[in-house]
């Protein structure tokens, strides 16, 4: 009996040792791993969500390490999401200088997409009788120009698609909302415009001009 209880005491305390090495094993690995790669993901789903948040410094093991390098990955995207903000607010300041500048422009600006007006300036308005751009937004651009210059005007408008070019300045008539046919200068380009194929178009009428000049003319002539 006495060894049997000897035996059984030797067992119990083998045991006990083995569940205490086991717990300080989990307590280790809860403590030095499974903690520190929460705090990683927590970090991860954080950054998901737009927030760079650094995590708190870990012990110097590879879980460790690893913090820092996700730290020093979060101060980066900092500093690149500080540039980008940067830039987004240059370009904007850009584009409001510019649409400020083509706004307050002499000469008629428009810019047509899939064959309709998408943008015009008021100059431009002004030079179709409209005081309202707003009136020529959706308007067709086939419909604003005298059909002796359809033929033409289809090729111009088919090689600046194609090869994102520039016609260069040639004379031409348009014909405004009054239906009334105008002499004009007019030259176009290709851009991107609200991210697809656009053609803006810069146009001045001429047609007082050409009205003076036919009327010196004929004054030359009688003389």
């Amino acid at each position: 009996a006495p060894l049997v209880t000897a035996k059984r005491i030797i067992y119990l305390s083998t045991m006990i040792i083995l569940v205490t090495v086991l717990l300080t094993i989990l307590f280790m690995f809860n403590h030095s791993v499974s903690r520190p790669l929460k705090r990683i993901i927590s970090g991860i789903k954080n950054v998901s969500m737009g927030k760079l948040l650094p995590i708190k410094p870990l012990r110097e093991n590879e879980i460790g390490q690893l913090a820092v390098f996700f730290n020093k990955m979060i101060k980066s995207l900092k500093k690149t999401t500080k540039d980008l903000d940067n830039l987004i607010e240059q370009l904007r300041e850009s584009e409001s200088r510019y649409k400020s500048l083509v706004e307050l422009s002499p000469e008629g600006v428009f810019v047509h997409q899939n064959g309709l007006i998408k943008y015009i300036n008021r100059s431009g308005a002004n030079i179709f009788s409209t005081t309202n751009p707003l009136d020529l937004m959706d308007k067709p651009i086939m419909d604003l120009i005298h059909p002796a210059f359809h033929n033409s005007e289809i090729s111009n408008i088919e090689k600046v698609y194609k090869n994102h070019t520039t016609i260069p300045t040639r004379e031409l008539k348009y014909v405004t909302l009054k239906k009334k046919a105008i002499a004009v200068e007019s030259t176009a380009t290709y851009i991107d415009y609200s991210g697809k194929p656009a053609m803006l178009t810069v146009v001045r009428d001429i047609t007082k001009r050409q009205l003076a000049e036919k009327a010196l003319r004929e004054s030359e002539e009688k003389f």
